[in-house]
């Protein structure tokens, strides 16, 4: 046999030239498709052999585009919930915002036969009228409203829009739950006082409320007894009122 003879010829020309002497249909078979295939009886791809490998591959890119897109928007999700939560949070934990006061400092001498009562109006920096400190030597039916006035001396604080008090008789209840008036940083008792009578003007009892935010503070000293009648009758108390922006509770009491 010659070289020449035994050797195929795998150019297109001679596979469309051999094409038509194999058993089965190879019309659907372009030459340059079947060069490889020639030799089977058919073709079994019926001539789509590049086409359904882009299809495969074209569906591969698409699953894949849309697992990415997928796993996007969860993470945005994700980070969108977490941020609504923070911001949530932030809100919740936000102290509340309360208006500042024009600073005040007065002192005032209470005497049981003449002088019982103090009333000072706490302003606003824009002017507008906010507290009110009704302090007191109680005398028999020394009510006010809801309040009642016990001890050797009592001091009520309370704001002018009392649906911000919630219900407190008094801001200087130092008890958030409290069950009765004198649960409070203004009342004082007459064993209290008794003890500083006839001390020098460096003891003092000194009381600290710090609250909307405020600092309010009540020094009492000077105080004189009756030796016949062995009941306090007079008593200095000095009154001060100062901005304080980190007292954020709404009473005395802590919150």
């Amino acid at each position: 046999m010659k070289r020449s003879e035994s050797i195929a010829d795998w150019s297109p020309s001679a596979a469309s030239s051999v094409a038509p002497v194999l058993d089965g249909d190879q019309s659907a078979c372009s030459p340059r498709e079947c060069l490889n295939q020639f030799t089977r009886s058919t073709c079994p791809t019926n001539g789509y052999h590049l086409k359904i490998g882009i299809h495969k591959n074209l569906k591969m890119d698409q699953s894949i585009d849309s697992a990415m897109r997928n796993r996007v928007l969860r993470r945005a999700v994700f980070l969108i919930c977490i941020l609504a939560w923070a911001c949530m949070d932030n809100v919740r934990a936000a102290p509340p915002s309360w208006p500042e006061i024009r600073e005040r400092d007065v002192t005032v001498r209470f005497d049981t036969a003449a002088h019982k009562q103090y009333v000072l109006t706490i302003y606003g920096r824009n002017g507008s009228p906010l507290y009110v400190l009704d302090a007191r030597i109680p005398w028999d039916e020394a009510h006010e409203g809801d309040y009642d006035f016990s001890g050797a001396f009592d001091c009520r604080f309370y704001s002018l829009n009392r649906v911000s008090d919630n219900g407190y008789p008094s801001l200087l209840q130092n008890v958030r739950n409290a069950t009765a008036d004198w649960q409070t940083d203004g009342r004082f008792l007459y064993k209290e006082l008794a003890g500083l009578a006839g001390a020098g003007d460096s003891r003092a009892i000194i009381q600290q409320s710090r609250m909307r935010g405020m600092n309010m503070e009540i020094l009492i000293r000077k105080i004189v007894i009756d030796e016949k009648m062995k009941l306090i009758s007079s008593f200095e108390v000095h009154f001060s009122f100062k901005n304080d922006p980190t007292a954020t509770s709404d009473i005395a009491a802590k919150q």
